[in-house]
């Protein structure tokens, strides 16, 4: 069923309160004719599981072709930004026109916060409503709303140099998302396209950490060398652990040190990420030729 919806701004009582919402008088609701009737999108996103949709909107109800903050250094997240479509004077009615208008202020704060942070993890949520008629055994009509997040993967950017491409991607991956919305649903029809959010996150890659305590199960059975190291340099010593001979071989003394020639260590960093592991072996084509792999050596010591 199409929906033939007309925006309206209204002010005072909400006049989509049949759908049970409490209400919400002093909002300056944003409604729309839907056949004979007017419903507000506050109503709609009320009815929903999640309220901070509606959250959302009311935040970001006065900006002006903008994206707005809505939170920042939330754990490892840097920051997320919010689009509103839906409070426009005149939104957006259809998923691509909407995206492509985006697209360079997409880049230009993906940029920024590229040059302020370093390599960044970045995703797109495009949120819409749909609407559908259905009715009831008495042949009564009912109107129902559902709120569709399409979600992006989390892609990981380095530079600027490919990140036009990056977001021409991430909004194909959105409107390929919508398409299959659109080809499984059964009868739902876009009220509106709410918004954009841009979720941005440090990237924090795989890498050695210091000395981690083992499990007491695990050190219990007395079969692990697990050195005790103050510094950054776990994966030397933990690759080193094999050849040090004479008690107590998990302290980290001059029984290491004199063992640090024996690999080629050059080619990595400390603390090392994992994908130095094969330059690693590379480096060290010995390695792992005389039993089980390195890597079950210094598992533990790898953290996040």
């Amino acid at each position: 069923m199409k929906v033939n919806s007309q925006l309206l701004g209204v002010v005072g009582d909400c006049l989509g309160i049949y759908m049970g919402a409490p209400s919400h008088k002093s909002y300056h609701c944003v409604a729309y004719l839907v056949g004979d009737k007017l419903l507000c999108l506050v109503c709609v996103c009320y009815s929903a599981v999640k309220m901070s949709k509606a959250v959302r909107c009311q935040q970001t109800a006065n900006s002006v072709d903008e994206f707005v903050v809505l939170e920042e250094a939330f754990k490892s997240r840097l920051t997320t930004l919010y689009y509103n479509n839906a409070y426009k004077d005149e939104p957006a009615k259809d998923f691509h026109t909407f995206l492509s208008s985006l697209k360079d202020k997409i880049v230009h704060i993906i940029s920024q916060q590229l040059q302020t942070h370093g390599p960044i993890k970045v995703n797109l949520v495009l949120e819409a409503t749909y609407f559908r008629s259905t009715f009831d055994k008495t042949f009564f009509e009912q109107e129902e709303f559902q709120n569709v997040a399409f979600k992006t993967p989390n892609y990981t950017i380095f530079s600027i140099i490919n990140l036009p491409d990056i977001i021409n991607q991430a909004c194909m991956t959105l409107l390929d998302e919508e398409s299959k919305f659109e080809g499984n649903s059964s009868g739902w029809s876009l009220l509106i396209i709410d918004g954009l959010l841009i979720r941005i996150s440090k990237h924090t890659p795989l890498r050695g950490s210091s000395y981690i305590r083992l499990p007491p199960l695990l050190s219990a059975r007395k079969a692990i060398i697990n050195p005790i190291n103050m510094d950054q340099q776990c994966f030397k010593w933990a690759i080193l652990a094999k050849h040090v001979q004479g008690s107590n071989p998990q302290r980290v003394n001059e029984r290491y040190h004199q063992l640090e020639e024996r690999y080629n260590f050059s080619g990595i960093g400390f603390p090392t990420t994992i994908n130095q592991i094969d330059i690693f072996e590379k480096d060290n084509p010995e390695v792992g030729k005389d039993g089980k792999p390195p890597t079950l050596k210094f598992e533990k010591h790898v953290q996040k």
